[in-house]
């Protein structure tokens, strides 16, 4: 979890250094913790979609 928050803080600075300081740090662990949970099942259904499938098998079998 701590590359996590250190992912955070890079991009803190990234955009504060661009001129952007309307981010909290809190908004950004949030996102950053919803991108992390949620990436790998996006992907998953987008494997299904480029297969031509409609959604994820509910049985774990392709």
């Amino acid at each position: 979890m701590s590359n996590c928050r250190n992912d955070v803080h890079g991009l803190l600075k990234n955009r504060k250094a661009a001129g952007n300081r309307s981010v909290s740090l809190e908004m950004s662990s949030a996102h950053m913790a919803e991108t992390v949970a949620f990436k790998p099942a996006r992907t998953a259904v987008r494997r299904c979609q480029c297969l031509g499938l409609r959604g994820m098998p509910q049985n774990g079998l392709p």
